[in-house]
This record gives structure tokens, sequence and C-alpha cells, in this order.
């Protein structure tokens, strides 16, 4: 007569473990991504700001546009 193979539950640590790797897998990455997509906008419009201020240009807030001295162009 065989033995009957006893049933084992995972550990609460290993399940533990298991939502703790998920969490890196999937929540981080879209923690960054919503992060990104808030803040994404206002750093372009920085650097372009920044860009045409380098350039010796003037920018134009209400046109959103940069503004370059005539003897410049």
């Amino acid at each position: 007569m065989e033995t009957p193979v006893k049933a084992t539950r995972i550990s609460t640590h290993f399940k533990r473990e298991a939502k703790i790797m998920a969490w890196w897998a999937v929540g981080v990455p879209a923690v960054l991504a919503a992060l990104a997509g808030l803040f994404g906008p206002y750093v372009v419009r920085y650097v372009v700001i920044d860009r045409c201020l380098d350039a010796g240009g003037r920018f134009n807030h209400s046109a959103e546009i940069c503004e370059m001295p005539k003897d410049q162009k």
C-alpha cells in the first residue's frame, strides 16, 4: 500500500516575499510612469525656456515662443 502524499502549504514568509517581489516588478514602474506623466510637461517646458535664454533669446510666455534679437538671426 502506498503512503498518501501530504499536502504542504506555502508559509506566510514566502507569501510576503512574493507580494514584495510583485510590488517591485509592477508597482514601482507604475509609480514612476505616473510621476513622469505628471511632471514631464513641466520639465520639457523648463528645458525649452532654458535653451532659448542660453541662446541669447527672450521667451515670450504668452505666445510660448522664443524671440531672438534681429541682429542674432
